[in-house]
């Protein structure tokens, strides 16, 4: 099963016409449109009070997606890739609505949802700490 982008189901509020104009709430997911840009960050009770450039989507869970499944699958490649191809504009190539309301979530239940999610998490802690021993690694060596 999949869902598309709507206003009505993710999307939260978007304006296109001023610079910083984004408000967001908790478990907010938002995203860079530019392409070739990978930034996306689940809002927390620190980054609430933020208001973000309208370079950046903001998208809100409903009844049937996870706000951290949202994160995850916007820093899938399959996702990525959907959105460098649909990007347009002439100076900084981004993506359009229009364009971002055409790429299907996969939209498991709620229960399969949560799975995803703690693996994911787990893959990224054990990542994140792989990375960290690399540098202390490459660290020691400079050291010597």
């Amino acid at each position: 099963m999949a869902v598309q982008y709507s206003p009505e189901i993710v999307l939260g509020k978007l304006n296109e016409y001023k610079r910083a104009n984004q408000e967001v709430e908790v478990w907010d997911v938002i995203f860079a449109k530019m392409q070739w840009t990978k930034k996306t960050l689940l809002i927390s009770e620190s980054e609430k009070d933020y208001i973000f450039s309208s370079w950046f989507f903001v998208l809100r869970a409903n009844e049937e997606i996870l706000s951290k499944y949202l994160y995850h699958f916007l820093n899938s490649p399959f996702f990525l890739d959907q959105k460098d191809r649909n990007c347009t504009w002439a100076t900084q190539k981004a993506i359009t609505l229009e364009w971002l309301q055409k790429i299907q979530i996969p939209l498991p239940p709620l229960s399969h949802q949560k799975q995803i999610i703690q693996k994911l998490d787990k893959l990224t802690e054990l990542i994140s700490l792989r990375k960290e021993s690399i540098k202390k690694g490459e660290d020691l060596t400079k050291s010597i």
